[in-house]
């Protein structure tokens, strides 16, 4: 389900700890219209501040990281949500 917001609107987000696989830092597909400022945390979880700032459509991403003791492993999981941003 898409996210709406206004231009200039922040969205804050907050994953779940994964001290053995954490969250990288949350990008945007344009940050022309949506910028995502992260924060890592001991436990693995990651917080951002997302800024609209023009209208348009972009997905913010992020993935864990390869297990500990395994860094040339495959990422785990990814989770993504897509933001409309209007006006």
């Amino acid at each position: 389900m898409p996210v709406c917001l206004a231009v200039h609107a922040t969205l804050h987000l907050t994953s779940e700890p994964s001290p053995l696989q954490p969250w990288s830092p949350l990008r945007s597909s344009d940050q022309g219209v949506l910028t995502c400022t992260s924060t890592p945390h001991d436990d693995g979880a990651i917080t951002a501040t997302c800024t609209a700032l023009r209208s348009g459509t972009a997905t913010i991403t992020t993935v864990t990281t390869p297990k500990l003791g395994g860094p040339s492993g495959p990422q785990q999981f990814q989770w993504q949500l897509t933001i409309t941003v209007s006006g």
